[in-house]
């Protein structure tokens, strides 16, 4: 019966279509599981297999085998698709991140602008690998690194002197110190780092940080009281466009002349006595100075007139009383600079600046040049008081300076508030010979400003 049924021809040719049936169903059936797994989400996997369907690109392709044997030989990993195709995106995804870093002062003042773009810092992405994963992420400590050796050098650092002994030049004492200090920017490295990194994974394309300012000391090794020594102002002046006499002039009597002079509690200051013989033979240069208001000659120390201003400035802001000053008669361009209207002018034995030191405690000067900036930092210890610089005024302006300005006037209204209580108000003015026509324009500069 068993062979009967085999020879018989019609039921060969039925099993032999159902043969049929039951391969084409085979093959159906994984191309529909597939679908059903992408529906359910598995969008990795018909990630790769989309792409492997159309070809995907050389530089993919290459991407992929190069990630894929790089996970086996280096972590002994052998990574599904879905793994590759995952770390891959993550890894393209932060390398297109975009973020501006823009560091700013305590004033709010800008300061410089960082691109800080993944795609330009590849030790930022990093590669985590664990017995069943692998994902690419921002390596904070990364970042950390890059901030230290490549972006915190771009602003100053906090630097301190040392006070090793006291000797007397002049008729003044000058103290013998290690160093200059000066003041830096606190670059808290770990905490901008760690507002990057959360900035970039939240998809933010600029910060703001801001920078305070870290105070340089002054420490006193020589047994006298000199009091705490804080910095209690800052005196500042621009002196670019000076012909190579002129610069000279000024660096001599801030870095030998002015440089770490004491000033006694009670003491009044003047600054013609610190310069000794103004002459050739002292190391003066010859350059331009005022003479009679309106000319201009050759003289050696031309120039002294910028380092006296930086002095002036400094007291001003130092709220100390100044007992004699004069402006310049002709309006300099770059006096402006950090003060319009705040500067000083000289001639030994006509003209002088003199202030007094009514702090109680020693007053220590550092003056120096950095570049063609003049500084003139007045040290010393606290007493409470504080000082408002209110201005500057023209006379077409409304302003409390009593009398009233003239023409030709720039005023400024200094306010010393002590500790006691006290308060006292004092009109700065300085009249020159003329204004430039742009006056309006230069006092709307906030670089004409003095920082306090």
């Amino acid at each position: 019966m068993f062979y009967n049924i085999l020879v018989n021809h019609r039921f060969l040719r039925f099993a032999l279509l159902t043969l049929s049936v039951i391969v084409s169903c085979a093959t159906v059936v994984p191309t529909v599981f597939d679908q059903v797994r992408a529906q359910q989400g598995d969008s990795s996997t018909l990630f790769l297999k989309q792409r492997h369907r159309t070809g995907g690109t050389p530089i993919r392709r290459q991407e992929e085998a190069n990630f894929r044997q790089e996970l086996r030989q280096r972590y002994h990993l052998e990574p599904s698709d879905g793994l590759i195709a995952d770390a891959l995106l993550q890894k393209r995804e932060l390398t297109g991140k975009h973020l501006l870093m823009q560091f700013r002062d305590e004033r709010g003042n800008p300061m410089a602008i960082w691109d800080a773009t993944p795609a330009h810092y590849a030790p930022w992405i990093t590669l985590l690998v664990t017995p069943w994963s692998a994902r690419y992420e921002l390596d904070e400590q990364a970042i950390q690194t890059t901030l230290a050796t490549e972006v915190s050098r771009q602003f100053a650092k906090q630097k301190d002197a040392l006070i090793l002994s006291l000797e007397k030049r002049l008729g003044h004492v000058y103290a013998n110190v290690q160093g200059i200090a000066k003041d830096g920017y606190a670059f808290a490295i770990p905490s901008i780092a760690h507002e990057i990194r959360m900035g970039l994974e939240r998809g933010k394309q600029s910060l703001n940080w801001t920078l305070p300012r870290a105070p340089g000391h002054i420490f006193n090794a020589t047994g006298f009281d000199l009091g705490t020594l804080s910095l209690l102002a800052s005196g500042h002046s621009n002196f670019a466009g000076s012909g190579e006499g002129r610069k000279a002039n000024v660096r001599k009597g801030l870095q030998e002349n002015l440089q770490n002079v004491l000033i006694a509690p009670g003491e009044d200051f003047s600054f013609n006595s610190v310069l000794g013989s103004v002459t050739l033979s002292e190391g003066w240069q010859l350059a331009l100075a005022i003479f009679n208001g309106h000319s201009l000659l050759m003289v050696p120390g031309g120039g002294l007139c910028q380092v006296a201003t930086t002095v002036y400035r400094a007291a001003i802001l130092a709220g100390l009383p100044i007992l004699e000053r004069s402006n310049h008669s002709l309006y300099v361009h770059y006096y402006a600079l950090h003060g319009i209207g705040i500067d000083a002018t000289i001639y030994p034995g006509r003209k002088d600046l003199v202030f007094r030191n009514d702090t109680g405690h020693s007053l220590l000067l550092q003056a120096y040049a950095d570049g063609e900036e003049a500084f003139v930092n007045v040290y010393g210890t606290p007493d409470g008081r504080s000082v408002q610089l209110r201005g500057p005024y023209i006379a077409s302006m409304n302003s409390s300076i009593k009398p009233k300005l003239h023409a030709n006037d720039i005023g400024w209204v200094r306010t010393v508030h002590y500790d006691s209580g006290k308060e006292v108000n004092e009109a700065i003015v300085s009249r020159y010979n003329a204004l430039p026509r742009t006056i309006d324009t230069i006092l709307k500069d906030p670089r004409n400003l003095p920082r306090s």
